[in-house]
């Protein structure tokens, strides 16, 4: 099978099993729980159904993505380097209305703020998320930047552009 078709079937049956699961929940519920039942009984299959249908089709995706660097890992990394700058640019946004509320004295004294309880649960656990998801952002960017660097042809002035940058 060409790289090309197995990245094109992949993609298929994981778009397939999005698009199946809200139908396919439903009717799962309702056997499980036919007429009469009350509203909430059948609403925990509905959900497990869901995410087990989405997993399978993450699951697929994830083989999409793996054809997909093994047949142009130049572009998959362009790809990760993107997605790095969405959850960079995620992370500032949801932490922004937390950085409002501090003041220039606070940040002088961050560490002491966040930890002598003047920063309310929520906004704490909005910042801890912030800082997670930029964790893994820059994890999502090295790992774009490598294959990337591996993607570029031997013998180019990508390649040597990319090497003057990045030496060995």
């Amino acid at each position: 099978m060409s790289k090309l078709l197995s990245l094109g079937l992949f993609v298929t049956i994981s778009i397939i099993l999005w698009q199946a699961a809200p139908p396919v929940a439903v009717f799962v519920g309702r056997i499980a729980y036919p007429e009469p039942h009350e509203p909430l009984d059948a609403i925990s299959t509905v959900v497990r159904t869901y995410l087990y249908i989405w997993t399978a089709g993450l699951v697929f995706a994830g083989a999409a993505l793996y054809t997909l660097k093994r047949g142009s890992q130049l572009l998959y990394g362009l790809v990760e380097i993107g997605i790095a700058i969405v959850l960079i640019y995620g992370a500032f946004e949801k932490s922004s209305p937390v950085f409002e509320q501090l003041n220039v004295k606070t940040w002088q004294m961050f560490g002491h703020y966040l930890f002598a309880g003047n920063i309310a649960a929520p906004e704490f656990e909005r910042l801890f998320g912030s800082i997670i998801q930029l964790a893994v952002a820059l994890y999502v960017l090295v790992g774009g930047l490598d294959n990337t660097g591996e993607g570029l042809r031997k013998v180019s002035r990508a390649k040597a552009w990319w090497d003057w940058m990045f030496p060995v």
